[in-house]
Order: C-alpha cells, then structure tokens, then sequence
C-alpha cells in the first residue's frame, strides 16, 4: 500500500471525531468545512495561501444566491442536483480532523463552477422578462451590459488569481524551497557548473512530476542523470565518478550517507537559506575509485547455492537485465529488536522491467521469512546498460529470536507478477551469509540491603 494512502485510511479511521465516537465535537468540522466558502480555507500553504477562502470578492455573493436558489427550487433535479454534489464532496472534511483541506475537497468544484452561474443565469432571465425581449435597441443594451458584466467578473477573478498564484502564494517560505531549492536549485546547479561527473538525484520518495521538475531546468545533454529513492544510489559506467544531490530534510538512509560520502566535504551547498536557517540542497563527489573499494569488498561476501551450499563466485547474471556483484553486511551484531543492514550491488545489462525489486530475507532452520526487504529504489527507465545500482536492505529483527542460527537470501523478482527472475546458476535465489544474534547481556543483580 502507498505510504500517502496508508496516512489518509489511518486519519479516517482513528483522527476523526466519528472514529474516536467524541459526537460532542460534530459540530466543529462541519461549521470549519463550511466556513471554507467565504471565512477561512486550508491552511497548508503547499494547496493554498494560508487561510484564504474558496470566494474573496463578489463571487462569494453569486454562491450564496446560487445555493439559496437550489434551495428554493431543489425539487426540480437541475436544482438538487447541485445540492447533492456540494454534500457528499464535504463529507470527507466533516468526517476527518483538521478541516477544511482542499485534497478533500477537490470533487466540489464542478458544483462550485455550476451553483455561482445559476444568479447570473436568473438575473439575465428576470431582466429579459422585463425588457421584453425582443429584436430591439433595448435588448441590445441588455446583451452588451450582460457581457460586460461578465467578461469583468471573469477578468477580475483571473487577475486576482494569476497575481495570488505568482506573488502572494510563490513568495510564501515554504513555498519558495519546495519550488526553487528542491528543483530549481538543483538544476540551476547542474547548468552552471562545469562538472559534467553523472548526476543522482535522491528524493525521499519518487513521484514523475518530482523528476520533471528537476529534469526540465537542466539544459545540458553531456550530464548523465540518474534518480534514486532514500535506499539507494546509481553509479553510471564513468571513470571520474559521481555526484550525489539531495535536500537534508530528505536525506538518504545512514548506513548509504556515512558508506559514501564525505559529509564534511560537500561539492556545493545551496547559498540560499530557508526561514529556519538551513542550507537544503547539497550535492556531494564520489570518486570512482570509492566505489571500487566497496565493490571488492562486496565481492568478499560468502554466495553459496541453495541445497548443496556449493560456494559461488560472483558476479552472477539474473536473468537478462541485471548481474549480481556482491553485499556488505553492516553492523552483524545486532540484536534482537534492532535494524540489520545490508547492501546490494547489481550492475545493468539492460533496462529491467519497471516494477523489478530485489529482496533480502531472513530465514530460519525452516525456511520461514522472519525480515525482509524488497525493492529496487531507482527509477528504472533511466538506467543504462553499465550502471551499478547499490540497494540498502533494512530488517526489522524480531525481537523474540531463540539463539540460533538463520541465513540471508537474496534474489529478483517483478511485481506486478511475483515472477522470480533466475540466476544463471539454475536458481531463482542465492544463499547469502549465515547470521545468529549475539547472546543477551546478563541481567544486572542489585546486591543490598532488602
């Protein structure tokens, strides 16, 4: 499930008045819900400025007179029909906490757009009815005031949105780094630098539109680019080396940061300070010859192959798209109830299938899966024949482990299918090294007088 729809399902089920049965509190959500019209809006300043309402100017009069008028006639379904789009698209702001927001809203708009004309509509109706319309010069009036009206309603509304959108809303702080230091700094540091070292880009989590908005201001074709996720970099078949990008409030995983990279020797840190004084944006060099360090000593892990434990050598080819170079396991005497860290390293052959993932288990005498990870955090169709992938693997160690000895697996398989891609040995998983928890401490005895 998606981290963003796992947030949304817990807030309705466990933040929201009904879910908590405090029916004290009905009242709240709905006056706030309906106050977004013309008293107060969303206050995330990513979907708005902050506060300001659906209607500031005369439109907010045209959807009170259109609701009044749905209200007066909701027994003809043109009418109604209005009524009933505007209700049910509320209902998710009045069931959650905090409202009003605009996410929850978005499916009011068309009933938005329909109940403000319905006055208008009347209006021009009421005065035809009194103008006697007919082929005349004073329906001509009537028609050119009409149009004049409305063009300057609508030009109006445009120009305030337009001057909102470009100066009020892009001027807001938080506003200004999600769109000028997480993207347009990076690209701007791209174009401007005489470095043309690969590019990865690390977001701490992968939307299309992110990359766009980072891929879009970069102007320079000599620039390999590359796109990775928290878990992960990509290193490009370049013998200079590499750079790593990424904002500090996004930072890659710890073991990737200080595995890696020189922290206190950035390549370039954005000049540009946010409200709280941070510097986001930092680019860092890796050296080629870094990353062949880590790869020998990932050659140096134990591979063995699964029921006659025969040593393997790597690298190892998984089906036609990816070779196994080797892992690294950090921190073996982890215990129970901690986090066991591990890296992948596959080169590309060719372009993997988009959905491909690489897992880590943790397995017992069994063979029963007591941790895992899967994924391969790059995006896919951006890698290149040549390219090393290196993946961290986080297991969550249970915390009630008997003292024994369990074994690391690892392999590729796709998503959308569950289809294992087979390693050229004949196997669809390699064995990895064994591993066992190191014993608990001895429990403390307090010695004293009782």
């Amino acid at each position: 499930m998606r981290p963003e729809l796992e947030f949304h399902v817990r807030e309705l089920a466990e933040l929201g008045w009904m879910a908590r049965r405090d029916f004290g509190e009905w009242s709240v959500p709905i006056l706030d819900t309906l106050g977004m019209f013309t008293v107060s809006g969303d206050q995330n300043w990513v979907r708005n400025i902050p506060g300001r309402p659906v209607f500031v100017g005369l439109e907010g009069v045209l959807f009170y007179g259109g609701v009044g008028l749905c209200l007066l006639r909701w027994r003809e379904p043109k009418y109604v029909l209005q009524l009933i789009v505007i209700a049910v698209m509320l209902v998710p702001n009045i069931l959650t906490h905090d409202p009003p927001r605009w996410t929850r809203a978005i499916g009011v708009l068309p009933g938005l757009m329909a109940i403000t004309v319905l006055p208008v509509e009347w209006g021009w109706r009421r005065l035809e009815a009194w103008t006697r319309f007919k082929a005349s010069r004073s329906s001509f009036r009537v028609r050119a005031t009409y149009v004049c009206l409305v063009a300057f309603l609508g030009i109006s509304i445009y120009a305030r949105t337009a001057f909102d959108m470009f100066r009020v809303w892009i001027d807001h702080p938080g506003v200004y780094w999600m769109t000028l230091a997480f993207y347009d700094g990076a690209g701007k540091y791209v174009n401007a630098s005489s470095d043309a070292t690969p590019f990865n880009y690390v977001f701490d989590f992968y939307e299309d539109w992110r990359k766009n908005n980072v891929a879009r201001v970069v102007q320079r074709s000599d620039v390999a680019l590359r796109w990775s996720e928290y878990n992960a970099f990509v290193f490009p078949a370049d013998p200079r080396g590499s750079r790593v990008a990424f904002q500090i409030l996004g930072a890659p995983a710890t073991p990737l940061l200080y595995a890696f990279l020189d922290l206190d020797a950035p390549l370039h840190i954005d000049p540009r300070i946010e409200p709280e004084g941070r510097r986001l944006l930092r680019v860092y060099f890796i050296p080629r010859e870094r990353l062949e360090k880590h790869l020998a000593q990932a050659r140096q892990g134990s591979v063995f192959l699964p029921d006659s434990l025969a040593p393997l050598s790597v690298p190892i080819n998984v089906g036609a798209s990816l070779e196994f170079l080797g892992y690294r396991v950090f921190d073996e005497s982890v215990r129970a109830n901690s986090s066991l860290h591990l890296l992948t390293y596959w080169r590309v052959l060719r372009q993997p299938p988009p959905t491909t993932a690489a897992f880590v288990h943790l397995l017992d005498a069994e063979k029963n899966i007591l941790a895992q990870f899967d994924g391969l955090q790059v995006v896919v169709e951006n890698l290149a024949p040549g390219d090393i992938i290196v993946q961290l693997h986080t297991l969550e160690i249970p915390d009630d482990l008997p003292p024994d000895t369990f074994r690391l697996v690892s392999g590729v398989y796709v998503r959308e299918d569950q289809r294992r891609l087979l390693f050229s040995v004949g196997s669809d998983h390699i064995l990895l090294e064994t591993w066992r928890p190191p014993p608990k401490p001895p429990a403390r005895v307090i010695k004293g007088p009782l």
